[in-house]
Parts: C-alpha cells; structure tokens; sequence
C-alpha cells in the first residue's frame, strides 16, 4: 500500500462510527404507510390515481397504491386519524358501485358516507 492510500486508525474508527450512526438514523425513521383497505375498482389508472390524490390532498388517506387488477385498478388506501366533512373522492357509474364503496371505507376511513347524483355518475362524499 501507498501512503497515499492508507487510513489511520482514528480515520477507520471515524468512518466506522459515522456508517453506525448512519445506519441507525435509517433504522429508526418511520416506515412509510403500506396501504391496506380496498375502496373500488376504477376502469383507468387516471381515474383511480385521482381519488387517491384527492384523497390524500384533503386529509382522508395518508397514502394509496392503484394496483391492476382484473377488471381495473384498484385504489387501496392508508387511513388517517383526521377529522373532515363531506369530501368528494370519486364519481362511480351507479349507486350500487357508491354505497359499496363507501360501505369498504367503514369503519376505518371514514365513519358516513353520501352519494350524491352527479352529472356523469353518483358522487362519494365521506366524512369522519
């Protein structure tokens, strides 16, 4: 070995202890939230990747996953503990598909839940 090239023994314990400290800061931050509760099935991703962000935006999830599924993608969610009133989360062809919706997010994301006849379908409005 070089000069050049050789570490002290106070480098290697600095760069020893460094990587240790490092590691436990990894160790100790939070895991970010896995989403676990299914909602609906939307037919695109742009649909479903909506409700999650506006979701998300107004406080009701603290994360979301579009998966493929067989007939679409569905939108599971992460619950928060917050509180909020009549948010819109999607639009859904019938109010069968709405109330089961609302329906999957009680009790653990929502405690009611409303469908509202919209324009293009039936509206999901959740409060807790």
């Amino acid at each position: 070995m070089s000069a050049g090239s050789r570490m002290s023994v106070a480098s290697r314990i600095a760069l020893t202890a460094s990587a240790g400290i490092a590691a436990a800061v990894v160790l100790a931050a939070p895991a970010a939230a896995t989403p676990t509760v299914y909602i609906a099935t939307f037919p695109t991703y742009s649909q479903c990747d909506d409700a999650g962000t506006r979701g998300v935006t107004a406080g009701v999830f603290a994360a979301y996953d579009c998966r493929n599924g067989f007939t679409g993608y569905d939108l599971i969610v992460e619950p928060t503990t917050n509180t909020f009133t009549d948010v819109y989360i999607a639009t859904v062809p019938t109010k069968a598909d709405c109330d089961a919706a609302g329906a999957n997010g009680k009790p653990s994301v929502w405690t009611t839940h409303k469908c509202r006849n919209g324009l293009t379908g039936w509206d999901l409005l959740v409060s807790k």
